[in-house]
């Protein structure tokens, strides 16, 4: 009689009936689309008939790993940030691999500390940094070891560090451009405050792109007016700014500031964008049903987090570029970029003679 732990199916069992090597069922496992079409479906029917179930403890074992990716994340209930997350998750749905999401604030070495903390407790099969500027590159000088990374930024960085770019600085100058082009003198910056552990005042991709396309078409730059880390106080921004007859034109840093700014701008009896011109940034669901309709820069996050697992799962197999990623100047490490699409809607306008 077959004892009841060696009647379960092995990863050697699903291989050798399905005519293949053990290696390529685990990389079925860990990252389907590495693997042909027709061996995949061969990989399934096996798998589906034995009712195999991937073993992580097992793996744990061998390879000193367990099958976890850690998410670090930051200001997960932002839409950026949380589409990412689903793009991640819908990307690795099926693996075998479970998704960890741990939350780092950016202001705190303790909780930098903490996060390096875990990494030694689950030791999982790699990382995603979905904020690298703000607490991801410290987290991973940080870490006493090496284990397989990868950060979505708002623009390429130095270093070894494998990345994601969204293109932050060429979104910037894509909204200001075109705010400039519809006859607006100047061009003013609201934002959220950043936050970093290191003492200087960080600056965003789109911050930068505003800043270069004013001074590039010879525009002092206004000062950027941040603390817009609540509706609330965006509002309040939006009502101040209604009462500066310099305004005509506002670039907001996400959708939640351009669609709280305007309602205060409205609530001071101004309009938009007959008296002043909002751009925001992100296109969440709501900015094209809103009143305006919200004129912004599109950004792919969901393809984005989509891209931040495969390329973790290349990275941690070994795997080097497949074509879709950039080629880089530094050896070995896996970059790709995603450039997003101006919404030209009903909240920006020429300004009034």
């Amino acid at each position: 009689m077959r004892s009841k732990r060696s009647s379960q199916p092995s990863i050697t069992d699903v291989a050798k009936l399905a005519g293949v090597s053990t290696a390529t069922v685990s990389r079925y496992f860990n990252n389907r689309s590495v693997v042909r079409p027709k061996t995949a479906e061969k990989i399934e029917a096996v798998v589906s008939r034995l009712g195999y179930q991937p073993n992580p403890l097992a793996r744990a074992f061998v390879t000193g790993t367990t099958d976890t990716i850690l998410v670090f994340t930051w200001n997960l209930p932002l839409f950026g940030p949380s589409s990412v997350i689903n793009g991640i998750i819908e990307e690795g749905r099926g693996s075998g691999n479970l998704i960890s999401i741990f939350s780092v604030d950016p202001s705190s070495y303790a909780s930098v500390n903490t996060a390096i903390d875990h990494v030694r407790e689950e030791r999982p099969k790699g990382l995603i940094f979905t904020d690298f500027e703000s607490y991801g590159r410290k987290t991973l000088d940080a870490m006493p070891f090496t284990i397989p990374a990868v950060s979505i930024v708002g623009d390429l960085t130095d270093g070894d560090y494998n990345q994601v770019s969204v293109c932050d600085e060429a979104g910037g100058e894509r909204v200001t451009s075109y705010l400039l082009s519809l006859g607006h003198r100047t061009v003013h910056y609201v934002a959220g405050t950043l936050t970093g552990i290191s003492g200087e005042r960080p600056v965003s991709g789109r911050e930068l792109g505003w800043r270069h396309t004013l001074l590039k078409a010879g525009i002092t730059p206004p000062l950027p007016v941040s603390g817009a880390d609540t509706p609330r106080q965006a509002y309040e921004i939006g009502r101040r700014l209604a009462h500066d007859e310099d305004v005509t034109a506002v670039f907001a840093g996400n959708d939640v500031i351009a669609m709280s700014v305007i309602g205060g701008i409205v609530a001071e009896g101004k309009r938009v964008p007959d008296d002043i011109s909002v751009v925001g940034f992100d296109d969440t669901p709501i900015a094209e049903v809103y009143t305006p309709a919200l004129t912004t820069y599109a950004v792919p996050f969901d393809r984005v987090g989509r891209a931040l697992y495969s390329m973790l799962i290349d990275v941690a197999d070994g795997v080097g570029d497949d074509g879709n990623g950039a080629a880089d100047a530094i050896a070995g490490r896996h970059t790709r970029e995603f450039t997003g699409e101006l919404k030209i809607r009903q909240s920006a306008a020429p300004p009034r003679a």
